[in-house]
């Protein structure tokens, strides 16, 4: 019977997703262990097991607001506000993986709450709130971004294709996501090895691929990514890959979050130096530098 950390507990299924995602057995393995020393509601006896999103954002000092939540959130496919360990990895990966050029549509994504590709007034108000505060058009800077919302916008509305430039141009606006993010990275694999990962290129078909840290980038040809999913184009994606690029999607959306109230009174440490895993040998011309 194998150790209660062995992978080989994992279905198949699951770990041919990890595969298609560019992850390794040994960063599976890491990350189950991870998994294992936060799952305390089944270390508890709770036979319905699974991550509480809200008590993993609070042992691994991510402060508590709308917006951490709604990261997690988004791959909490059963609405039931925990993460199984498919879901953890699927969040951590389409998370941590993101560069500076896809981080824009993955906050577009999460706003997005019918993702119909559209930003509506309501969900700009809902994501200027989260992203800058509720008080955020009490302050020179911030009103300078909401004058310039209104200026590149039509009718208060965006699509992705026009939020793109407009977030370039303002990334001040992502501060708190990028930190959520550095955060994440090294309470996890460490802050090199997802850098590592981020610049893994994955084979959506014969001949063409697309860079880890750029897969969200997808989203923002719709026509493009649905027809990769509906097998559309003259490329031939299998169903693993095209599992692999519908999980890239938010979950449906809750109109509220059932926050809980309680919290651990013994939060397990986060990996050692030891237990993270070492970034592999480096043979290109030019070593890639730490991630933000």
């Amino acid at each position: 019977m194998g150790s209660s950390n062995s992978i080989a507990v994992i279905p198949t299924e699951w770990m041919e997703i990890f595969r298609a995602m560019q992850l390794k057995k040994s960063e599976v393995k890491s990350l189950y262990k991870l998994y294992k020393q936060y799952d305390f509601d089944r270390r508890g006896g709770n036979s319905k097991g699974g991550m509480d999103i809200v008590e993993w954002l609070t042992l691994i000092d991510i402060e508590r607001t709308s917006l951490s939540e709604r990261i997690f959130y988004a791959a909490d496919r059963d609405g039931d506000h925990r993460l199984n360990f498919f879901e953890f990895v699927v969040s951590l990966w389409k998370f941590c993986v993101l560069g500076d050029g896809s981080l824009n549509v993955f906050a577009f994504d999460m706003f997005d709450t019918d993702s119909d590709g559209i930003l509506s007034e309501a969900d700009v108000h809902v994501m200027f709130n989260e992203l800058l505060g509720e008080h955020h058009a009490h302050t020179a800077q911030n009103e300078f971004v909401l004058a310039d919302w209104r200026k590149h916008s039509r009718d208060g509305s965006m699509t992705v294709e026009q939020f793109r430039p407009f977030s370039q141009t303002h990334q001040a606006l992502f501060h708190e996501i990028f930190t959520i993010q550095r955060r994440m990275r090294k309470r996890t694999l460490g802050i090199r090895y997802w850098h590592f990962i981020t610049k893994r290129k994955i084979e959506l078909s014969k001949g063409y691929f697309v860079q880890t840290s750029e897969i969200l980038l997808l989203h923002s040809d719709r026509r493009l990514f649905d027809a990769l999913l509906s097998d559309h184009t003259n490329l031939k994606v299998s169903a693993t890959k095209k599992a692999m690029l519908a999980l890239t999607e938010n979950a449906d959306s809750h109109s509220e979050h059932h926050h809980h109230d309680h919290r651990s009174d013994h939060a397990p440490a986060p990996l050692s130096e030891e237990d993270q895993l070492a970034p592999p040998p480096d043979h290109s011309r030019h070593r890639p530098h730490a991630s933000r």
